[in-house]
């Protein structure tokens, strides 16, 4: 019996060759939706799309996605209607925004609304080697702005340098946009062989074997959030405690 032959009238029933692998189909395309001008994914979101200037609304909504808190892909908030006990707490969260009264002044913490957060900072207490023993300590340059941090029980945005020197804080996304809604106070700490001032002048290649490691940088990172912990008022490292200011880096 003879076999059919392949036509295009997609009317006749056609029947393929012996041995031929039918095509898989494509997968579909991945659904995106943009908000203002960040794209969101459900793998990530682009790091050229993380916005410099980002309305309030357009943040919420991602905000909402990201935590899952109640928002759809649309930014609609499906969570039930408030109790009278919460819009009366939020209506004094309002009030107390508005007076001023939730976010702290000049006299309370060293870092207020007037400080310029890209003006260098310099941490003198900053060891040479943190696991010889030995006391030497140089100057690590830093970035801090807390203007909008909330207090004590409120946490710290520790952003890491890279490979290159830190002139100024890096990401307005997060000392902006995330630290006035988390009401956080930001640090930004320069990497101690990458920028202009080291913890040794003209270090040998020993030298550097020793000293230019990951466990030497985490340690300074460790030793400079104490420190910053200890300046805005955090209390201790309970955290139980209500005062108790978490690292998120």
């Amino acid at each position: 019996m003879a076999r059919s032959r392949w036509v295009k009238d997609k009317s006749i029933e056609e029947m393929p060759p012996k041995g031929h692998v039918k095509p898989a189909p494509k997968a579909p395309k991945r659904k995106r939706g943009t908000y203002g001008s960040v794209t969101i994914s459900s793998r990530t979101i682009p790091e050229h799309s993380l916005p410099l200037s980002l309305s309030s609304s357009s943040f919420d909504r991602i905000l909402r996605i990201l935590r899952n808190d109640g928002g759809d892909s649309e930014g609609n908030d499906r969570r039930p209607p408030p109790t009278a006990n919460e819009r009366n707490g939020l209506k004094e969260a309002e009030r107390a925004d508005a007076d001023g009264a939730s976010r702290p002044s000049r006299e309370q913490y060293p870092y207020g609304a007037d400080h310029d957060e890209d003006e260098e900072l310099f941490y003198a207490d900053q060891l040479v080697d943190h696991f010889d023993g030995s006391t030497d300590t140089w100057d690590n340059r830093y970035y801090a702005s807390s203007r909008y941090y909330g207090g004590p029980g409120h946490p710290i945005f520790m952003v890491v340098g890279g490979e290159g020197s830190l002139e100024k804080m890096l990401y307005p996304f997060v000392n902006e946009h995330l630290a006035f809604h988390f009401g956080a106070a930001v640090v930004q700490i320069e990497h101690r062989f990458y920028g202009p001032y080291q913890p040794l002048p003209n270090a040998t290649v020993e030298e550097l074997t020793e000293l230019l490691t990951p466990q030497q940088a985490m340690a300074d990172m460790v030793r400079l959030t104490k420190h910053f912990k200890d300046e805005l008022g955090c209390g201790g490292y309970d955290r139980t405690s209500p005062e108790y200011c978490p690292v998120v880096s």
